[in-house]
């Protein structure tokens, strides 16, 4: 089905996007580009370094940010330049002061945003297209709907990422953003399939267990999430160069961050042991478990090996699909509530 197929790459860009932030925060590109939606007042940001920072004899646009004295500057007309630097051009850039550029740094941070573009136009075509749905089911329309209103949200959040210089806080609620649009889109998904249970008791047994997952996985991201941020803050302080040390720095939060990794695989174990009881054949349910021991695999490498920079990311993103898997099988029992 079209409309089905449409959602599920809407759902893979908006998992672009967290590989794609991810790569961001881990080479600290962020702030590559000091405004938005643009970079540094450009469509397409330059890999020329005389277009960035302040040259003379050079051609500048309306709207163009460049470096200058370690201060950004925003160019008032389009003009070409003296050989001297003049102000009356110029007006000072006043969201920020972060004034450095690295063309790898603002590359990586425009490929996300392209990547977060193309992923809010699927959202507004899955939007366009789910009209029809209307009289069918307006769960699906009401859904698009909410799914578009939260990516320009999620924009609108990115945007304040930038000009707040990247404070963790904001970092986190972006990510926490985006885990909540995947399972907005999951659940359309799952308007499209149907489970053939007829055993009504172990629809609700099952279901139960699965949102007890869903919830312990959900507060495990949320403590995750606190601990990055005080990871994020370490990386800048005194104490960036010792890696090994940062963790028992963080205290008593990753001590319930591990906890939580324990009941977490404990809790879906049931899962996998229902599944293989009740006869239910789920494949989802074997793949989230082999997603959680990925998960808890990178947990462990992190925790005993000085937070590998590569690890990071990869704990982020393995735990975002896992709670996305978790969010597809409630939403497809739910469905099959609803219809029994």
């Amino acid at each position: 089905m079209f409309f089905k197929n449409l959602l599920i790459a809407c759902l893979i860009s908006v998992f672009l996007i967290i590989v794609a932030g991810s790569i961001v925060r881990i080479t600290g590109s962020g702030m590559g580009c000091p405004d938005w939606p643009k970079c540094f007042g450009f469509y397409i940001p330059p890999f020329d370094e005389n277009k960035i920072i302040w040259s003379p004899k050079n051609s500048y646009f309306k709207g163009q940010i460049v470096i200058h004295n370690e201060k950004l500057y925003v160019s008032k007309n389009n003009f070409y330049s003296n050989n001297d630097f003049n102000y009356s051009n110029w007006e000072f850039f006043k969201k920020h002061n972060y004034a450095r550029y690295n063309p790898y740094h603002t590359w990586f941070e425009y490929i996300n945003r392209l990547i977060g573009a193309i992923s809010g136009f699927l959202c507004l075509i899955c939007f366009v297209f789910s009209l029809k749905y209307w009289r069918i089911n307006k769960k699906i329309t009401m859904l698009s709907f909410l799914t578009l209103i939260s990516m320009i949200f999620q924009a609108f959040i990115g945007a304040t990422v930038v000009y707040s210089v990247l404070k963790p806080f904001k970092i986190t609620i972006h990510m926490l953003i985006a885990l909540f649009i995947t399972s907005l889109i999951t659940l359309n998904i799952s308007f499209f399939k149907t489970l053939k249970i007829d055993n009504k008791k172990t629809i609700k047994k099952f279901k139960l267990i699965v949102i007890l997952s869903l919830i312990i996985s959900t507060i495990q991201i949320i403590f995750g999430t606190q601990v990055r941020q005080l990871i994020d803050e370490l990386s800048k302080s005194v104490f960036q160069n010792n890696r090994e040390l940062w963790l028992n720095m963080v205290g008593l939060r990753f001590e319930v961050h591990r906890s939580f990794a324990i009941l977490v695989l404990i809790v879906n174990l049931i899962l996998v042991y229902l599944n293989y009881k009740m006869k239910l054949n789920l494949f989802k349910v074997n793949i989230l478990f082999v997603f959680i021991l990925i998960e808890i695999f990178t947990g462990v490498v992190m925790s005993y090996f000085g937070m590998p920079k590569l690890f990071q990311p990869l704990h982020l993103i393995f735990a975002s699909i896992l709670f996305t898997i978790q969010s597809s099988i409630l939403f497809d029992f739910i469905n099959v509530s609803e219809s029994y």
